[in-house]
């Protein structure tokens, strides 16, 4: 079993303490964000040239250390654990629309898992990662917020794959700052799983087309999902990522 750069391990071990002190429970974004700085700084690098899909694919390419491939693999293992809150709603989307394809956020963590193993090119993740896009504006208005961050965690998880940053939250400047989105795909994983949310409460409020974005969580749920990612699943993803690497 390949080990955590000392750094990282010193750093998660830390979160861990932490999380169990804290009244929410809660891992921040910029506790999240310094961890993912540690694996390899370039994830915060974006490219110069977005409308090159060549240049695109090389600038990608380059940034594929064993640390950028943990933190993609970290995503899609995050993404993957709330699978069930998406299917535990799709009995009740097909009654509505029977032509839906319930297999969306699984079909977008198999384009980010093909692209990070180069089973598949940039454009042809880059047109699931499209067609994810759209298909998330269009459920918005047909399921709670929960399940739908399930499909955005997965649909995040592949953008991370292709050399998309995660956004920082104009709320945000250090990781003293206690609150926990950030738009990355660890975040809406972890809203997936432990949202105080009801089914009648859906993502968008068809009235004013704006998200909810209800920030109360079940707290006892909260410590599960985050001692599990930052033991559990960092472990899993940084033993993959160094297969990948042949390390």
């Amino acid at each position: 079993m390949c080990s955590l750069p000392a750094n990282v391990d010193h750093l998660r071990l830390n979160y861990v303490e932490n999380i169990r002190q804290k009244s929410s429970h809660s891992l921040t974004q910029g506790e999240r964000y310094d961890l993912f700085r540690l694996l390899d700084p370039r994830i915060f690098v974006l490219p110069y040239i977005e409308v090159d899909l060549s240049a695109m694919a090389d600038f990608v390419q380059s940034k594929m250390s064993v640390g950028y491939r943990c933190y993609i693999r970290l995503m899609n293992i995050g993404a993957r654990r709330v699978l069930g809150t998406w299917d535990t709603r799709m009995p009740h989307i097909l009654r509505n629309d029977p032509t839906f394809g319930t297999d969306l956020p699984y079909r977008l963590l198999s384009a980010s898992e093909e692209f990070l193993t180069r089973k598949s090119t940039y454009l042809q993740a880059g047109g699931m990662l499209d067609e994810g896009y759209h298909a998330l504006g269009a459920i918005a208005y047909d399921m709670p917020y929960s399940v739908w961050c399930a499909a955005n965690s997965a649909y995040s998880a592949l953008s991370a794959s292709l050399g998309n940053v995660p956004s920082l939250s104009q709320k945000m400047e250090d990781s003293s700052t206690d609150i926990v989105h950030g738009w990355d795909a660890s975040m809406f994983a972890f809203y997936a799983f432990a949202l105080l949310d009801s089914p009648d409460k859906l993502a968008v409020d068809v009235l004013t087309s704006k998200l909810h974005e209800p920030f109360e969580f079940d707290k006892t749920k909260s410590l599960l999902f985050w001692e599990w990612w930052l033991t559990e699943a960092l472990d899993n993803a940084w033993e993959t990522a160094s297969a990948i690497d042949g390390t």
